[in-house]
């Protein structure tokens, strides 16, 4: 029997999450196929980092466009997991492969732009840019949130994975959220607007679709750009 893990290597991507989402499978299947999935989605942010760089981007927060793990990552994973027991197999793979992501920002002359910027003129378009927590991130998070309990702490636990929307357009708004611990291998993550169950490996298929903008898929028009970015980024 070919296992999930080739199956997934010889291009049966959507298919195979398919199947560990609604079966039982081995651990180290579901690791092996979330870590060539987190690969593959780690060359593809690292391709729409320098397309949006090329064509003079402005970013929000230059310094964090993609931070890739550090050992200290490597070591919150472990200190979280000791906390949590196991996380998802795809929460796990994003958080050693690919670590931070902000494509927060707006090429200049959008109109109208797409991060509010102190000089805005006119409400942000929500272009729902990707963004990714780090390791250090979710430990941090972590240990704010068991500081606060008395007795014991409380499980489950609602991590906010990433601003939603309207944050990721420098306006206020709220955030994407996974409740932590969980025994899928690709949980939802929560309060995705117009994406109700969407899991982390669909979400970013979404986005990396759209050039790294999964709300580009809701729009009228969406910039040519961020088609362009998506057809040059490899399948996972």
């Amino acid at each position: 029997m070919v296992s999930l893990a080739a199956r997934y290597e010889r291009g049966e991507y959507v298919a195979v999450w398919e199947e560990l989402r609604h079966r039982s499978v081995s651990a180290a299947d579901s690791a092996a196929v979330a870590e060539a999935t987190m690969q593959r989605a780690a060359r593809n942010i690292d391709v729409v980092v320098d397309r949006l760089g090329a064509v003079g981007w402005r970013w929000a927060y230059p310094e964090m466009a993609r931070q890739a793990p550090t050992d200290a990552d490597l070591q919150a994973i472990t200190a979280v997991e000791e906390r949590l027991g196991p996380l998802p197999a795809e929460l796990r793979a994003c958080l050693m492969y690919v670590g931070e992501v902000w494509l927060c920002g707006t090429l200049p002359g959008w109109e109208p732009p797409w991060f509010a910027f102190g000089d805005l003129e006119a409400y942000p378009a929500s272009g729902d840019p990707l963004v990714l927590p780090s390791a250090a991130w979710l430990a941090a998070e972590l240990t704010e949130w068991d500081s606060n309990e008395w007795v014991e702490p409380k499980r489950p636990w609602r991590f906010g994975f990433a601003p939603d929307e309207f944050h990721k357009a420098g306006i206020s708004g709220g955030t994407h959220d996974m409740v932590l611990p969980a025994g899928a291998a690709d949980p939802p993550l929560l309060g995705v607007e117009y994406r109700e169950g969407v899991t982390l490996v669909e979400y970013l298929r979404a986005s990396l679709a759209h050039g790294g903008f999964a709300g580009a898929e809701f729009m009228a028009a969406p910039p040519a750009l961020l088609a362009g970015i998506g057809g040059a980024l490899v399948p996972f």
